[in-house]
């Protein structure tokens, strides 16, 4: 009998059906996502509207979402189910040349709001305001510890980096990553499906 119950799990985990204890659905992501900019935009006046993803394959055959909008860049990818998120890396870029007050400079500003409510995404807390306590952690983490911060969301190890122009946030989830996530050196090509 436990040898039963012992492949029915192994099933569940395999199949999904388990699989929302061991990250976040993109589905979910996309929903929290959609909640936050409304939060941003309420609390900020702020008129911002969600991103679109882009759907894609990795050189894998792995499914990946990739946004491309200015100073922002985003890159989650799907466990082999391609029911949960193994890794959501977003990369924030201040534009070369940016003074207050220049178009590049909102902007960038924009981008900056766009990646406070993707990186509160990735917290399953229900209410908007504890997502956002993610937001002020990382910012704290950053600037006490020279711009490297590291710290555990849910499921994810969240590493994050801020220097010379560039904070990059990178969530992993070692149970749905099957291969570690390629450095920019190595990444493979992304081809667009739709």
């Amino acid at each position: 009998m436990r040898r039963f119950f012992a492949t029915l799990l192994l099933l569940c985990v395999l199949t999904g059906a388990a699989a929302d204890d061991f990250g976040q659905s993109y589905h979910h992501f996309q929903t929290l996502y959609a909640s936050n900019v409304d939060f941003i935009n309420t609390n900020t006046g702020r008129h911002l509207l969600p991103l679109s993803f882009t759907s894609a394959f990795d050189g894998q055959g792995k499914c990946v979402y990739v946004l491309e909008s200015g100073a922002l860049s985003v890159r989650i990818q799907l466990d082999d189910l391609d029911s949960q998120i193994a890794s959501c890396l977003i990369t924030l870029t201040a534009p070369a040349g940016m003074s207050y007050g220049d178009s590049a400079y909102g902007d960038f500003t924009t981008s900056g709001y766009q990646s406070y409510a993707l990186l509160m995404a990735m917290s399953k807390n229900d209410a908007a305001l504890e997502r956002y306590a993610l937001v002020e952690e990382v910012n704290n983490g950053l600037a006490a510890n020279g711009g490297l911060y590291e710290t555990q969301v849910g499921d994810y190890r969240l590493t994050c980096q801020s220097q010379d122009g560039v904070a990059t946030m990178l969530f992993e989830n070692e149970l749905l990553l099957s291969t570690g996530l390629e450095t920019e050196d190595e990444a493979p090509s992304v081809e667009i499906i739709n």
